[in-house]
């Protein structure tokens, strides 16, 4: 085998190592607790309605964020999340929300708000992230 063909050979090698990566992991928020059914109309009281849930600047990105000591974020590469964090939070509170209060009408994210008055929950997330 000439040397042009071994390094042919070999290049060809390395192409291909470096098309194996590692598979991508998507992470999601879930309630303990899932509605059942869609909540109706007809509850008790003034509808509750879920606000967008706001969430820190440090972690409000694609890609799953983790604390490594007290003043260093890592970003991981192939964690990240299915949909942004604040969209599956308020999904999930809402949805614990109508769990918790059966006899309430509580909107998913999406449902048209009534014209009359309802309660609005507002979050602001000060913390959420994990420390290895």
């Amino acid at each position: 085998m000439t040397l042009h063909r071994k390094l042919l050979l070999l290049g060809m090698v390395a192409a291909l190592a470096g098309c194996a990566s590692v598979p991508t992991q998507y992470l999601t928020l879930s309630s303990p607790s899932p509605v059942a059914a869609r909540q109706s109309l007809q509850g008790h009281g003034l509808p509750i309605v879920v606000a967008h849930v706001q969430m820190p600047a440090d972690i409000d990105r694609l890609y799953l964020t983790t604390l490594q000591g007290k003043h260093r974020l890592d970003v991981a590469g192939h964690v990240r999340w299915a949909a942004p964090l604040g969209g599956m939070a308020q999904k999930v509170l809402a949805q614990d929300l109508a769990s918790a209060l059966p006899d309430k009408t509580v909107l998913m994210p999406g449902d048209p708000i009534p014209n009359g008055p309802y309660l609005l929950v507002k979050i602001n997330v000060q913390s959420f992230i994990p420390s290895n």
